[in-house]
């Protein structure tokens, strides 16, 4: 599982358990990035970088037809980010590391 924290927030949330409506994954015998989500955001953007290498790996879909996702990725070594953006402009952020 890639931790995932929210760095943009388009409207105030209480101060109660933080649920987020996306899960990401890496899945390394197919060297696929895995993402689930609990609820539509509608449209979002999912960038995947190597900043080691600089392969950059992106898709657009739309959480409320495609609830779950794989985008491959060359599972090269190295330090990667991803980012989801919401269409409402809601950003969730992860690191994980390839050795």
């Amino acid at each position: 599982e890639i931790p995932l924290k929210q760095i943009n927030k388009t409207h105030e949330n209480n101060r109660s358990l933080i649920l987020y409506p996306v899960e990401s994954c890496y899945m390394g015998m197919m060297n696929l990035i895995q993402t689930t989500f609990s609820r539509d955001l509608g449209e979002v953007t999912l960038e995947v970088i190597n900043t080691s290498t600089g392969e950059i790996s992106c898709e657009t879909f739309d959480s409320g037809v495609t609830p779950q996702t794989l985008l491959p990725i060359s599972g090269d070594s190295g330090y990667y980010t991803i980012t989801y953006t919401t269409e409402s402009g809601d950003i969730y952020e992860g690191y994980f590391t390839l050795n």
